[in-house]
């Protein structure tokens, strides 16, 4: 089974805002880190199954944000998905 080296992200769970996302990018080590979020739309569909919606809503935007884009840019960082490991 492949898995990542490091994994980040479950102590922010429902507060993965910008902040924490910059916070953790910052402080990578060395390898491959699984940062783990649930982005998503706060919407009637998604209430149904989720009472996490709002915090989903959160994190989405947490992941647009301009600033995490340009942690992720000056740290070099590589996103992949689980295929390339």
């Amino acid at each position: 089974m492949r898995t990542t080296d490091h994994f980040a992200g479950i102590a922010q769970t429902g507060r993965l805002n910008s902040h924490a996302l910059n916070r953790i990018l910052s402080s990578l080590r060395d390898g491959v880190t699984e940062i783990m979020c649930h982005p998503g739309h706060d919407d009637d569909e998604a209430r149904h199954y989720s009472s996490a919606s709002p915090r989903r809503e959160l994190e989405l935007e947490g992941l647009k944000d301009p600033q995490v884009k340009a942690t992720i840019a000056a740290g070099a960082i590589r996103l992949i998905h689980y295929g390339q490991l």
